[in-house]
């Protein structure tokens, strides 16, 4: 009889400690205030004018719209132009950098600034989990190509 008892309280259990790991939401509930609250044990951040996440990170600001027409997010982080290196440097640099990565893409503006973005699909919802889990990837890969950038990781 005990065995009995038990072994729903067990699943209801571990139920509950699954369910508690991540916060999920379905498409028409994910919104830049939905992603502060995720990312607000992690980082500091604010909805800027225009609605977008913006997260102070470490390596700077990152910045979250999200695209509901498209249950899409789009996270993303600029970098002023690199004096070191010329426009075709970057360009070369980033060609290189993108055909050898699959989850950040990198574009050099006309003046040798650069775009770092990812995108998330979120047409069957969203959880916290796999939120933070794509930026700290993002993070990650931004890393990579500041480092290609700066510190010419592009020669090993």
């Amino acid at each position: 009889m005990k065995r009995i008892v038990l072994l729903p309280l067990f699943c209801l259990c571990m139920t509950t400690a699954f369910s508690s790991f991540a916060a999920s939401a379905t498409p028409d509930k994910v919104n830049s205030a939905l992603l502060r609250e995720w990312v607000s044990e992690k980082f500091g951040s604010k909805i800027d004018k225009d609605g977008d996440l913006v997260i102070n990170a470490d390596s700077g600001k990152v910045f979250v719209t999200v695209m509901p027409k498209f249950a899409l997010v789009r996270i993303f982080s600029m970098y002023a132009p690199f004096k070191k290196r010329s426009v075709q440097e970057m360009i070369a640099l980033a060609n290189k950098f993108n055909s050898e990565k699959r989850f950040l893409r990198v574009s050099i503006r006309p003046n040798g600034a650069c775009v770092c973005d990812c995108y998330v699909v979120y047409k069957g919802g969203l959880d916290s989990a796999n939120f933070l889990d794509a930026l700290d990837w993002f993070l990650g890969s931004k890393e990579a190509w500041r480092d290609t950038v700066v510190k010419g990781m592009e020669k090993k």
